[in-house]
């Protein structure tokens, strides 16, 4: 399972220990990744910007995952579920 959130979120493990806790295995975008979906959160999505180029990278961003493994992807920010949508 992927997660995107915030970096700290993403590092931290209050929200990752209970995916695990309840049988998941969670996976993160690398550092440079992380830096970026975390930017795209707070300099646009919270100010209600929703550009298709932070769209796009965020594709990308799962698109990676999935290709190492990842069968879903949990959009732990609410601002995210307004840029990507599951279809």
């Amino acid at each position: 399972m992927a997660l995107l959130d915030t970096q700290f979120t993403m590092t931290q493990v209050f929200y990752k220990q209970r995916l695990l806790d309840a049988g998941l295995q969670v996976a993160i975008p690398e550092s440079d990744a992380r830096t970026e979906v975390h930017r795209i959160i707070k300099n646009e999505l919270c100010v209600g910007a929703f550009k298709d180029s932070s769209r796009a990278y965020y594709i990308k961003v799962i698109e990676q995952l999935a290709d190492e493994g990842c069968e879903g992807v949990i959009l732990g920010c609410t601002e995210i579920g307004l840029l990507i949508k599951q279809a």
